[in-house]
């Protein structure tokens, strides 16, 4: 759990720099999903569902749903395989990784780190439509509205100096998808 916790700060950590390389942000992030999502299931297997057992796929897909997921982080780990092919890969995909990491580390028990806290501020306040009800209430009860599009024009490394400024690092967010 250890080393799954330092993948994913790290991870956060590179998400947020603005040269912060995608191919480390998202095999680190996928390695501490992983961790996360097999610890989770076996501390309790009828936990809510999260990338790899979701119940938006059909059994009968869920093999190929998995492949497809695991494609690019595969991609990057096993080089050896086809050491001339080439991938076209989507960096934002580094954000659910992230993210289901970081719901996957709660559901093991353990208290929201700091920069998780900060990777899921950012999350709510830039990817609004992903979120419920609930979500987007809770977001506005905290940051007026006019503030909202001058926040979302920020570069990631200038969110979390006004982050680290607003002194959020122990208020939790709360992240509730649609």
């Amino acid at each position: 759990m250890v080393a799954a916790q330092r993948q994913l700060r790290t991870s956060i950590n590179l998400w947020f720099d603005d040269d912060g390389d995608v191919v480390s942000i998202h095999t680190l992030a996928f390695a501490a999903y992983e961790i996360f999502h097999a610890i989770s299931e076996h501390r309790n297997p009828y936990r809510r569902d999260l990338i790899f057992d979701t119940f938006l796929i059909k059994d009968e897909f869920r093999s190929d749903w998995n492949k497809l997921v695991r494609r690019d982080a595969n991609f990057f780990k096993h080089g050896d395989r086809d050491p001339e092919a080439t991938l076209n890969f989507d960096p934002e995909f580094s954000e659910w990784f992230i993210l289901y990491a970081s719901v996957a580390r709660q559901l093991c028990g353990m208290e929201q780190i700091s920069e998780e806290s900060l990777f899921l501020w950012w999350f709510q306040i830039n990817r609004p439509d992903f979120l419920t009800d609930a979500g987007r209430t809770f977001v506005a009860e905290r940051i007026p509205a006019a503030n909202l599009a001058s926040i979302r024009q920020l570069t990631r490394s200038q969110f979390r100096k006004g982050w680290q400024l607003a002194k959020l690092s122990g208020k939790t967010p709360i992240v509730e998808l649609s």
